[in-house]
């Protein structure tokens, strides 16, 4: 299996195995719960003693083996596959009781099977690969771990990638929380999950097989942002900015000849779509025709008078 397209899902994110998220869910303060969306590969987390777990908690799942695996518990270990919802698998890591591999194992490593052994741990920064077996025949360093943000374990120690053991999620603890109360969490850099990956195919053909889906929270739509509110401490009401008018369209009566002197089409729409009131527009034809009445009586008296003025002028001087 490539392990370079391993995927596992975190919360409604998937990511890649090999690349996890940046942003993390901090474990619960309080308690020693571990949220099931943060168990994911590449995790550092704490196996308690055989005491606090049910009988045969830990299986060993690759090189398969039958029974429970009593020196294994009270260890730091590493998440390396999620295979169901209830189930993780998962490397130990080891400090040797603050030994070197040079000193768990000797300057020389005289056996071939002691050689594959050794070959099987990978040192965690800043913890060194044991010197006898650091370039090996095929030009292969062995590859030194890191973990995210510069963090440290709390002694060198090794991961074993050689076997691989299972348990229940929810049976393991956050790394630290036995020493620490606030229990920071611990996360192999991406490359350095990819390397350990491939590391543990490589010298005990492991692969992770089908990893588990958490399910998808639905979408919630956002609620349209409510206006905030621009009442004063008093609970008054700021007053209204008043817009201000162009001179001479504040009387609606030249309001409306502006308009029918400018567009007299738009003027009768708007008065039929009643923008203009109906008895505004019968008072202003009023007023406009009692003006147009007194002007054209104006101009007939002026030019009756002027007639009969003209009239006599020509008799007198005719006469």
């Amino acid at each position: 299996m490539d392990t370079s397209s391993l995927k596992v899902e975190r919360g409604s994110v998937i990511v890649d195995s090999a690349s996890p998220p940046k942003s993390r869910i901090s474990a619960h303060v309080h308690d020693d719960s571990i949220c099931s969306s943060d168990i994911v590969i590449g995790r550092i987390l704490w196996l308690p003693s055989i005491a606090e777990l049910p009988k045969n908690a830990v299986q060993q799942v690759h090189p398969k083996f039958e029974g429970g695996a009593d020196d294994v518990y009270n260890h730091p270990v590493v998440v390396c596959s999620r295979p169901s919802r209830d189930r993780v698998q998962f490397f130990i890591i080891t400090s040797f009781n603050s030994r070197s591999l040079e000193q768990r194992f000797g300057p020389t490593p005289f056996t071939r099977p002691e050689q594959e052994r050794i070959q099987g741990y990978l040192p965690i920064s800043p913890s060194q690969p044991h010197p006898r077996l650091q370039m090996w025949e095929n030009g292969l360093r062995t590859p030194v771990i890191l973990l995210e943000g510069d963090k440290k374990m709390l002694k060198n120690s090794f991961i074993n990638t050689s076997t691989v053991y299972a348990i229940n999620s929810m049976s393991l603890r956050p790394y630290g929380s036995h020493f620490n109360r606030r229990r920071p969490e611990h996360f192999i850099e991406e490359g350095s999950v990819k390397v350990m990956l491939d590391w543990s195919k490589m010298v005990a053909h492991y692969s992770p097989g089908p990893q588990y889906r958490l399910r998808q929270p639905k979408a919630v739509k956002p609620r349209l942002q409510e206006r905030p509110s621009t009442e004063g401490e008093t609970g008054e009401r700021p007053e209204t900015p008043q817009v201000p008018v162009e001179a001479g369209t504040k009387c609606p009566f030249l309001m409306f000849l502006k308009v029918l002197a400018e567009a007299p089409r738009k003027a009768f729409h708007e008065l039929r779509s009643g923008s203009i009131p109906l008895g505004l527009a019968l008072g202003i034809v009023a007023i406009v025709l009692g003006v147009s009445k007194i002007l054209s009586m104006g101009l007939h008296t002026i030019l009756k008078y002027g007639y009969w003025g003209i009239r006599r002028a020509i008799l007198a001087m005719w006469g």
